[in-house]
């Protein structure tokens, strides 16, 4: 046994220094593997189906996102009042995959909704809510219900300026870019 630690060998116990053993191999990647496990375990804490975002309270529509995108559910959410439907619409945009074909079910409402939605977005203090309504904007003006409505962007221009978090802005700027080709 002596002659084996003398070639730089380790059994049991015994370590010798400069020696690597499979204790300290061990060991090394241990510390790593439990350093991985714990941002995971962050990550996942941190993040849900429905992103980690300043999020509305939306418990009142588990029951209907829980349907999944079902006929019944689209239908039932076209005979909604426009009030429910924003915020079922808004609950929505902060789910993956979210379902922001509803943006076009409430632009289909023509020019009566404008003024919902617009009084809606300058109540909004989430800016990636504002994002969502700004959004449905966009599906109106592509639906022809926004030409010569320039109070529309005079009310959305200072709220997509003023928002803070730049890939919102960014995002919701080239809707309001969009929106411009229509008016």
């Amino acid at each position: 046994m002596q002659q084996m630690r003398a070639h730089g060998w380790s059994f049991g116990l015994v370590q010798l220094p400069g020696v690597v053993t499979m204790h300290m191999i061990f060991k090394r990647r241990h510390w790593a593997c439990l350093a991985n496990v714990a941002l995971i375990l962050i990550s996942l804490g941190t993040s849900h189906n429905c992103g980690p975002r300043d999020r509305p309270q939306c418990g009142q529509y588990d029951e209907f996102f829980a349907l999944g995108p079902t006929d019944q559910r689209n239908s039932d959410f076209r005979n909604y009042p426009i009030e429910t439907q924003l915020e079922i619409y808004i609950c929505g945009w902060y789910c993956e995959p979210a379902p922001r074909y509803y943006a076009d079910y409430i632009a289909d409402r023509g020019e009566e909704v404008i003024s919902s939605v617009v009084d809606r977005l300058q109540r909004e203090r989430r800016e990636f809510s504002q994002q969502a309504l700004v959004y449905i904007l966009v599906r109106i003006a592509n639906k022809g219900y926004l030409r010569g409505r320039l109070d529309v962007l005079d009310a959305i221009t200072p709220i997509v300026s003023s928002m803070k978090n730049q890939l919102t802005r960014q995002s919701s700027q080239q809707y309001l870019d969009e929106i411009k080709k229509y008016v």
